[in-house]
């Protein structure tokens, strides 16, 4: 049975109550990441297990990034607006340790650079790159697109800015890569 939880308003079910727990891309919503993995532990059963995924931002594999490109820009706004927020977009590498403060044993972590988009040349790391980008594009026309919004940025403006992002994300000239950690 699977159980969806809004975690800003605290866990609400009792102690040890979930043999499994899934935890992705949650560097947007939660604001105090301590407390929010002690209660990911509180809800754990004994014996049960975490999997905990958040990413940090692009790493261009060949050259850079212009400062003036649509990724740069989104980057920046979307950085600001976690600021405003109080979310923590450089969470993913202190993770590790707050697992294991809150009381999990055994945890493992590994870092991963997984390619942005199809340009690799191993088949299996050109497939992961594919789903990346697609995973990527459609968050921005989500909480992206919403947090640009906030900050004040007219809507069509965030939608150009957007389209040409993807365009980017599919140019394999910037061969861009994205750092994720995967905790268990």
């Amino acid at each position: 049975m699977n159980q969806i939880a809004d975690v800003c308003r605290g866990i609400r079910y009792p102690e040890n109550y979930f043999s499994f727990i899934h935890s992705r891309s949650m560097k947007t919503v939660v604001h105090q990441w301590p407390e929010y993995v002690r209660e990911i532990f509180r809800v754990t059963a004994n014996g049960g297990h975490l999997q905990l995924t958040e990413t940090m931002g692009f790493i261009p594999n060949t050259g850079t990034l212009p400062y003036d490109s649509a990724l740069k820009v989104i980057e920046r706004a979307v950085h600001k607006h976690a600021v405003i927020t109080q979310c923590d977009f450089e969470v993913a590498p202190k993770l590790v340790d707050m697992v294991r403060d809150a009381g999990y044993r055994g945890v493992e972590e590994k870092i991963f650079e997984i390619p942005v988009g199809n340009w690799h040349s191993d088949p299996n790391l050109n497939k992961a790159g594919s789903l990346m980008m697609e995973h990527i594009i459609e968050e921005s026309s989500g909480w992206v697109r919403n947090a640009m919004i906030e900050m004040g940025i007219p809507e069509d403006t965030v939608d150009l800015y957007l389209e040409k992002a993807r365009r980017e994300l599919r140019d394999p000239r910037y061969q861009l890569n994205i750092k994720v950690y995967f905790l268990f």
